[in-house]
C-alpha cells in the first residue's frame, strides 16, 4: 500500500532524497554534455544540443582538455548512488577515453554515432541540414566549422603511411561528404561560396590518400588493388584491438570466443537461407538462378521500387504495425524533424530491403517511456557505442518478427486496417502476398548472414589471423554471396573495431533471453519495448536484466 500523500512540507527524507538525485543527475548531466560536445551530430540528434553549428576539431589542446574533463568526472562519480547509473556512467567515460585515443584518418568511429573528420562533417549534412529545414539558420557556422575540420584534418595526416585499405577508406569518406555538399548547394546556393571553399579544401585531403584505380567505383578496377596490398602488409592486429571491445562496447567476450559464435551460426544457416534460395529459383522471376547471389539479385531486382514513392508507406505501414504488436515507441520521436529542404536524391531499393532496414532502424528508436519514470537519467536514450550490442540484438530479432508477423498474416482470415496495411506492402493479392513473404524470408536469411560474417571479420581481421581480402574471398566461398556483395557490406565497419563484433555478441544474448521471456507468457511487443528501455545501461548490465527477466 503505498505511503498516503503530504500536503505540507518535505520531510528529511525526502529532501535527502532530491538533494541525493541532484547530485548524480549533475554529474551524469555533466557526462552527456561531454560526450555531446565530443560527437555533436549524435548530440543535437539525441536531442541534448538545441542546435548544430560545430565540429569537435582533436587538436592536442582540444583532446588534452577533453581527457582532464573526463578524469575529473570519474572522480565525481561516487557522487551518483545508483550502482548501475554509476556504473554506465564510468562506461560512457571509458568509450570517450577510447575514441580519443583511436583517431582514425578517414573519421571513422566506434558506432554510426561516435564518428569525426570528415564523415563526422558528412553525417551532420546528410541527418540533420539535407533533412531538417529548422536547422537551416545554422547552415552558416556548420559550413565553417566542416571547412575548418577538413583543413585540420588534412594537415593532421599529411605525410603518413596509409595502407590501401586506409586509403581506399578515407577516399569513401571524401567521396560521401562531396556528394552532401553539391546536394547541399542545389538547394541552397546562398552557400555556394562556402560550399566551393569546402570543396577545393577536400581536394587536398583526398590527394593524400589517391592511387591510380583507387577511388574507382568499379570493384573489378580496384580490388586488385586491395588484395595487393594485403598480400604484401600481410595479416596484422589492429592498434588498440582487443582492448576496444572492452573499452569501447563493454564486451566481455575475446576475439577467438566472438569468432566461434559467428561461426558457428554461420554453418547452421547457411543451409537454411539455400534451401529458401530454391524454393524461389522455381518462381518465374528467379528462373535460371543456380545459387544464392543470383537468386538474391532477382529478387532485389524484381521488388525494386522508388524510394521516393514508398518510403512514406513503408514507415507508416511498419510503424503501426510494430506500435501495436512488436515495439512501443515515443511518440514525440520524430518531433525534431522538420520539412526537407532537400529532395533526396533518386534512389532505387528493393521493397523487402526498405522493410528489413526500417525494422531494424526501429531498435534504435526512442522507447516509449515506463509508466513509473518520472525522472530518467540524462543517459537515457543516448546513442552511443554502449548501445550497440543491445540495438543490434534487438535489430536482429525484430527483422526477423516483422517476418514472421507478415508469414502468420497470411492464414489470418480477417485481418485488421493495421494488419492488411502491413500484409499489403508485399503484395496486393495472396497470391502475391506469399510469394513476397517467401521472397522475404531470403532477404531476412541473408542479412542474418551479413551480420555473422561482419562480426567473424572483425575478429579475425583485427586480431592478425588473416588479411582484410583473404577473409572476403573465404567468406564468399562459404556463403555463395559475391565478394563484391560482401565487401559493399563489411568494409564500412572494419575501420571502426569491436564494431561488427556487436553483431554477434547481441544477437546471441538478446535472442536467448527472448526465448526465455516467452516461455514465461511474455508478448514480443512487451519484451521489446522494455528492453529498449536497458539502452540507458552498459551493456553488461542490459545484458544481466535481460537474462533475469527484467523486461
Amino acid at each position: 500500500m503505498s505511503p498516503p500523500h503530504r500536503r505540507g512540507g518535505l520531510g528529511p527524507s525526502d529532501s535527502e532524497v532530491i538533494l541525493e538525485s541532484t547530485r548524480h543527475n549533475d554529474t551524469t548531466a555533466s557526462i552527456v554534455t561531454l560526450w555531446a560536445e565530443i560527437n555533436p551530430v549524435a548530440g543535437y540528434l539525441c536531442g541534448r544540443q538545441p542546435v548544430l553549428s560545430t565540429l569537435f576539431k582533436p587538436t592536442v589542446h582540444n583532446v588534452k582538455e577533453m581527457r582532464y574533463r573526463i578524469h575529473a568526472l570519474r572522480q565525481q562519480l561516487p557522487q551518483v548512488a545508483d550502482s548501475r547509473l554509476r556504473a554506465t556512467a564510468d562506461a560512457l567515460l571509458s568509450a570517450l577515453q577510447s575514441q580519443l585515443a583511436l583517431p582514425h584518418p578517414s573519421g571513422a568511429g566506434p558506432s554510426a554515432a561516435a564518428m569525426g573528420g570528415v564523415r563526422a562533417a558528412a553525417d551532420g549534412l546528410n541527418r540533420v541540414f539535407l533533412a531538417d529545414d529548422r536547422q537551416a539558420c545554422c547552415m552558416d557556422a556548420y559550413l565553417d566549422a566542416a571547412h575548418d575540420l577538413v583543413n585540420f584534418e588534412t594537415l593532421r595526416w599529411w605525410g603518413h603511411d596509409f595502407s590501401l585499405l586506409t586509403r581506399r577508406e578515407c577516399l569513401d569518406a571524401a567521396i560521401q561528404l562531396r556528394g552532401a555538399l553539391l546536394l547541399l548547394q542545389q538547394s541552397w546556393p546562398e552557400f555556394g561560396g562556402k560550399v566551393n571553399a569546402i570543396l577545393a579544401a577536400l581536394r587536398e585531403y583526398r590527394m593524400l590518400f589517391e592511387i591510380e584505380g583507387l577511388a574507382s567505383g568499379a570493384f573489378a578496377e580496384y580490388w586488385p588493388l586491395l588484395r595487393t596490398g594485403d598480400a604484401i602488409a600481410g595479416p596484422q592486429r589492429t592498434p588498440g584491438f582487443p582492448d576496444c571491445l572492452q573499452s569501447r562496447y563493454q564486451i566481455q567476450e575475446s576475439p577467438q570466443q566472438i569468432a566461434a559464435l559467428a561461426q558457428a551460426w554461420l554453418e547452421r544457416e547457411v543451409p537454411l537461407a539455400r534451401k529458401v534460395a530454391r524454393q524461389i529459383a522455381a518462381l518465374p522471376f528467379a528462373s535460371g538462378a543456380d545459387d544464392l547471389q543470383a537468386v538474391w539479385l532477382r529478387v532485389c531486382i524484381h521488388y525494386e521500387v522508388d524510394c521516393g514513392d514508398w518510403a512514406a508507406r513503408v514507415a507508416r505501414a511498419c510503424e503501426d504495425y510494430g506500435a501495436c504488436y512488436l515495439l512501443a515507441r515515443d511518440p514525440d520521436a520524430g518531433a525534431r524533424c522538420g520539412g526537407r529542404r532537400c529532395p533526396a536524391a533518386q534512389q532505387r531499393l528493393s521493397l523487402l530491403s526498405m522493410i528489413n532496414a526500417w525494422a531494424g532502424a526501429a531498435a534504435r528508436g526512442r522507447p516509449a517511456p515506463a509508466p513509473d519514470d518520472d525522472a530518467a537519467s540524462p543517459l537515457a536514450g543516448l546513442d552511443t557505442a554502449l548501445a550497440e550490442p543491445l540495438c543490434e540484438g534487438m535489430a536482429f530479432c525484430l527483422e526477423f518478427d516483422y517476418w514472421d508477423a507478415a508469414r502468420t498474416l497470411l492464414a489470418v482470415a480477417a485481418p485488421t486496417p493495421v494488419q492488411s496495411a502491413y500484409l499489403a506492402l508485399y503484395g496486393a493479392t495472396p497470391e502475391a502476398q506469399a510469394e513476397g513473404v517467401l521472397c522475404a524470408q531470403l532477404e531476412t536469411y541473408i542479412r542474418r548472414l551479413l551480420r555473422y560474417v561482419r562480426a567473424l571479420g572483425d575478429a579475425r581481421i583485427h586480431d592478425g589471423e588473416t588479411t582484410y581480402t583473404d577473409f572476403i574471398a573465404w567468406a564468399a566461398g562459404v556463403t555463395g554471396l559475391s565478394m563484391e556483395t560482401l565487401h559493399a557490406e563489411c568494409f564500412g565497419l572494419m575501420a571502426a573495431p569491436g564494431w561488427a563484433a556487436c553483431q554477434a555478441v547481441g544477437p546471441a544474448a538478446y535472442t536467448l533471453s527472448r526465448q526465455h521471456s516467452a516461455v514465461r507468457g511474455v508478448s514480443p511487443r512487451a519484451f521489446h519495448s522494455a528492453a529498449a528501455r536497458q539502452r540507458a545501461h552498459a551493456w553488461p548490465i542490459g545484458k544481466s536484466l535481460l537474462a533475469q527477466g527484467t523486461v
